[in-house]
């Protein structure tokens, strides 16, 4: 018995202590974490947390290309001479006139040149307007230069950066953005890089506005389409001097190039029937709206091919 009670004790001695160990252990681990302060971060490994934890911004030139690619809006340059320079008496600047890839009436383009500077014509008083390096315009703009102003620009052969960017006019926001470069060559003469397409823009029109064509003239869009008046089929029109049963109409063969292919057709104008005076190609409504002159003239006396003025609008459906 005595054996048995003694064996007893000594167990639970030794839980005793293993116990009061374990306490001890926890109460210092305890102590510890009052005591003791985190580990710092240092800047650089905060620095990574940080690109991990927020989007990497997107620059504007990519910004760009995915508004370009997420809306297909195409933004492009022609420019009316090959090449300009100050002292030329026939230009005042080198003409350029934006080509874009949907309704130019929905957006407003804004200008900017790190060299040089912006110039027009008043149409009334035929002056030339100076407008700086920034201007905001959806028409042909001129671009210009002074040695007197920039005196190393042409002597330095310095490049000249032209951005244009396309807003929308109702919310603002930026659709496109593009950089055209204009460099001058072994002559000091100022030419556009590659990616700026040099064609006659004299005539060049825009989608959806009305504009007036004669016969065998033809006109062209910023998409390098054209329309052309190939000849006056007919004028069955009655005339001023004479009664007639029926009012007659105006034939036309016209033809519309695009880079893919050339379509023929002829457009008519008789009172009642506006179908005969469209045509429908690729998406593309071409309407001939009027005529002039209003009438045939008289029996003794009809129009020449060279008076007649039709008016047309090209709308992208």
């Amino acid at each position: 018995m005595k054996k048995l009670f003694l064996n007893f004790f000594l167990s639970s001695l030794v839980l005793f202590s293993c116990t009061n160990d374990n306490v001890s252990k926890v109460k210092d681990n305890l102590d510890t974490s009052k005591t003791a302060s985190p580990t710092p971060i240092k800047s650089a490994d905060a620095s990574e947390i940080a690109n991990t934890a927020s989007p990497t911004p997107i620059k504007t030139s990519e910004a760009s290309e995915i508004s370009n690619t997420v809306k297909s809006f195409d933004l492009n340059l022609v420019n009316d001479i090959p090449a300009y320079s100050e002292s030329m008496s026939s230009a005042f600047g080198m003409g350029l006139t934006p080509r874009y890839d949907g309704n130019i009436d929905d957006v407003n383009l804004k200008w900017e040149t790190d060299h040089g500077y912006f110039v027009n014509q008043d149409v009334k008083t035929q002056k030339i307007q100076q407008f700086g390096t920034k201007i905001e315009t959806s028409e042909k703009i001129y671009l210009s230069y002074s040695s007197s102003q920039e005196p190393d620009l042409r002597k330095n052969k310095t490049p000249i950066t032209v951005k244009i960017s396309v807003f929308d006019k109702k919310s603002n926001k930026m659709l496109s953005e593009k950089a055209f470069t204009f460099e001058f060559d072994e002559n000091f003469l100022l030419r556009p890089k590659k990616n700026i397409d040099v064609i006659d823009t004299k005539n060049l029109k825009q989608y959806d506005r009305e504009f007036t064509l004669k016969i065998g003239e033809t006109v062209g869009f910023p998409d390098k389409s054209e329309l052309k008046v190939e000849r006056l089929v007919s004028d069955s029109r009655c005339p001023t001097n004479a009664r007639c049963i029926w009012a007659g109409n105006t034939v036309f063969d016209v033809s519309f190039k695009t880079e893919k292919s050339t379509t023929s057709f002829r457009l008519t104008r008789e009172i009642g029937k506006d179908e005969l005076a469209e045509k429908v190609i690729d998406f593309m409504s071409i309407k001939l709206l009027k005529i002039l002159p209003e009438n045939v003239g008289t029996t003794d006396k009809k129009p020449t091919s060279s008076e007649y003025i039709l008016t047309f609008i090209v709308n992208k459906k």
